[in-house]
């Protein structure tokens, strides 16, 4: 069987039909005569996925939802009696919407063709559409082979209109240019490297979004009112400051309850030709975070649930060991944080709230307490101290003016 050819229209009109037919992947290369990978792999990277439709409603809490024109203030839609029956988005708004994944999209054949349940199903939708997986294929196709054919005279005449803007420090995607440059120096076809010659303006750094301390504030009150999974979930983002998947990768074994810290060593991810999938810390390392003693008891509170959770479950209790889970035990999303977190900040009429903006807070909180950079560096999980300086500059100049003023306040001013 051939592994590694291009598939024609054709052969994906056959991989829709065998789909269809509820075909594994060892019977439809053997329709279509291609090695059972090269089927996985076009129908991994070519499906295409359905959120919408008169069913659409992805809500684990669907069947048991009790919510009846309330999640929406002034709701236009008064022939719907009840909300889970409604097909408007009005679930993205319902503080007690948790989204329900299709198991089968974990496994082959990661789609929903020749499923019994497709026409009936009120979740996300993952669909192999032959025509759409072959218009795809064409575009990418496409978009690689685009270049141009450049002579040594076409290739001079750039060079006269490039090297003018270089030398006035204009980057044209500089070091882009100035390695086709190089090249063309090595083989004589310009007489030397305009880009060398030329310093380019240093990118303008963007300031950090952080939330104001009484914006933590307001943000803690609110929390009072949620399940206390998702408040666990938002106070660890904050007072830890880790990424969104280093909090979603905590394990119970990571906890030292003795000393008041967590282990960091690992991230849940997501990726679409993978799924959900556990990875090293985005720097390979591993650190230790030290927690207050009243986020020790939030976690210890929140073990509590857990434990319910899990009797409540019994042989249907996936067993992990990862702190934050769904209800029956399997990782969350990563996206689900970020989804929870936006639905939250609108609940509560918040400023926009998204996980790493709690990260950006914590630093703030610390420098502004006169914390050290390197402090800050080895809890944010930089691989050096010059990472976390470039980024929060802003912050270390605010902090130290406040810094001036105190000293100058004890010493040179009189109360």
């Amino acid at each position: 069987m051939a592994k590694n050819s291009h598939l024609i229209l054709s052969e994906r009109i056959e991989i829709e039909k065998a789909l269809k037919d509820g075909a594994n992947f060892k019977e439809i290369g053997e329709r279509i005569e291609k090695d059972p990978s090269t089927v996985s792999k076009e129908i991994r990277n070519h499906f295409i996925v359905k959120d919408s439709g008169s069913r659409f409603n992805p809500c684990k809490h669907r069947t048991t939802c009790k919510h009846s024109r309330d999640i929406c203030s002034k709701c236009q839609w008064s022939w719907r009696k009840e909300c889970a029956r409604c097909n408007q988005g009005c679930y993205k708004y319902c503080k007690d919407f948790e989204e329900q994944f299709c198991e089968r999209h974990k496994h082959p054949p990661y789609v929903c063709n020749g499923c019994e349940k497709r026409n009936s199903c009120t979740l996300r939708r993952n669909l192999y559409d032959a025509k759409a997986a072959q218009k795809k294929y064409e575009t990418v196709r496409s978009e690689s082979r685009q270049g141009y054919a450049i002579t040594p005279d076409e290739l001079r005449r750039i060079d006269d209109l490039i090297s003018p803007l270089v030398q006035q420090g204009q980057s044209v995607h500089h070091r882009l240019i100035s390695t086709v440059l190089t090249q063309a120096e090595k083989e004589m076809l310009v007489i030397y490297n305009a880009a060398h010659k030329a310093t380019p303006p240093k990118l303008e750094q963007k300031e950090v979004q952080t939330f104001q301390p009484e914006e933590v504030q307001q943000i803690r009150d609110c929390l009072e009112l949620e399940p206390i999974k998702w408040r666990t979930i938002t106070h660890m983002l904050l007072i830890t400051g880790c990424r969104r998947g280093e909090v979603m990768g905590l394990k119970w074994d990571a906890v030292d309850w003795q000393n008041n810290q967590v282990k960091i060593d690992r991230a849940l991810l997501y990726a679409s030709d993978k799924g959900i999938y556990e990875s090293s810390t985005k720097t390979g390392e591993t650190r230790f975070i030290k927690l207050p003693i009243e986020i020790m008891r939030l976690l210890k509170l929140y073990q509590t649930w857990y434990l319910e959770q899990k009797l409540k479950n019994g042989d249907q209790w996936q067993e992990t060991g990862y702190i934050f889970v769904r209800d029956n035990g399997e990782p969350m999303h990563p996206d689900s944080i970020t989804q929870w977190l936006g639905n939250f900040s609108r609940r509560h009429n918040l400023p926009p709230v998204y996980p790493h903006k709690f990260r950006h807070t914590m630093a703030s909180l610390l420098y502004f307490n006169g914390v050290d950079s390197v402090t800050i560096s080895k809890r944010l999980g930089h691989a050096k101290v010059s990472t976390t300086t470039d980024i929060y500059s802003h912050l270390i100049k605010q902090a130290d003016e406040k810094a001036a003023d105190c000293i100058a306040d004890l010493v040179l001013r009189k109360a």
